[in-house]
């Protein structure tokens, strides 16, 4: 495993062949839909790499259908119960003795989404071993939403994140390379052109929201051994000069349209997206975040104010 791993599967220099003549008419476009989690989640199994429909928790009955899907890949202990037991502070959650999804309102301590693993139960109290799966608890979705790369200006991230518990077990053959906690967020950077003929491919375009080893995560530039796709993760430091380590919330945000197309640039360069060299072939199609927990730690974290902004040349 390297430093980093994504779960989701969705889903140098900079190119500018294609682009269009510049335009000051600019519109905004937001691209992440219930970005406080207020309509709930569909549940997929734990069956690694799948998406298969376990459940669907609905936070208002006559509201409208979820779009976050919720990720518990390699969960000894999946959630099953999907009705969401209310809380403080208008608070809804599921959840067992292994883990935790509680939505809160915004504004309130409680919000917006707590996503919290208790690796000790999972893992029972022993280390993976370095081909073993490992525990994942993410929210991610699909945008419907069209920002082609070659219209854009800008590509504007803000997330609030607060790691309030990242406790390691003390167990034998504790290894760092392999055993870790980590909250990163992906958004899939897919060629969506159906006359191209590298329609669907994509590569990973990542930020480490936090690592437990350490307190500004460095980024990585790799082949992901799941999907067989590109990593391209600028460090964190490119989008906060703060430290999740410590407990209060950091805010992440910048223009990432930038470092999206540098990362296009390094998957052509390492022979990824072999099929389509074109920038007007591609936009964000959709986003992942959350925990991801290969080593034996219990964790707890909330996100709020989750957005991603697209300055649309008219």
């Amino acid at each position: 495993m390297g430093r980093w791993s994504t779960a989701t599967v969705l889903l140098a220099s900079v190119v500018t062949v294609g682009w269009p003549a510049a335009s000051n008419s600019i519109r905004e476009v937001e691209l992440v839909r219930d970005p406080h989690f207020r309509r709930g989640f569909v549940v997929s199994a734990p069956e690694p790499g799948q998406h298969v429909v376990a459940g669907v928790v609905r936070a208002d009955p006559r509201g409208r259908y979820p779009v976050w899907r919720l990720t518990q890949w390699s969960s000894r202990f999946p959630l099953t119960d999907f009705a969401p037991r209310p809380g403080p502070q208008d608070t809804l959650a599921i959840g067992n003795q292994a883990k935790l999804v509680r939505i809160g309102r915004p504004g309130t301590p409680y919000g917006d989404l707590t996503l919290a693993v208790r690796g000790r139960l999972e893992y029972g109290g022993c280390a993976r071993g370095p081909k073993d799966p490992w525990v994942h608890l993410l929210v991610d979705q699909e945008f419907v939403r069209e920002a082609w790369l070659s219209d854009l200006s800008a590509l504007r991230l803000h997330l609030e994140v607060r790691v309030s518990q990242c406790r390691r077990a003390r167990t034998a053959h504790y290894d760092p390379s392999i055993h870790a906690a980590q909250v990163p967020l992906f958004i899939s950077i897919q060629n969506r052109d159906p006359a191209s003929v590298g329609f669907g491919d994509y590569y990973h375009f990542g930020i480490p929201l936090f690592d437990n080893r350490q307190r500004m995560p460095t980024g990585l530039v790799a082949g992901d051994p799941g999907t067989g796709k590109l990593m391209y993760c600028p460090p964190a430091s490119k989008w906060t000069s703060a430290s999740t380590h410590g407990g209060q919330w950091v805010t992440y945000s910048g223009d990432l349209l930038p470092e999206v197309l540098k990362g296009l640039q390094a998957a052509w360069e390492r022979g990824f997206l072999p099929d389509s060299q074109q920038v007007n072939d591609y936009r964000p199609a959709g986003l992942c975040v959350g925990w991801e927990v290969p080593g034996v730690f219990d964790v707890s974290c909330q996100l709020r104010n989750v957005s991603l902004r697209a300055a649309v040349r008219r």
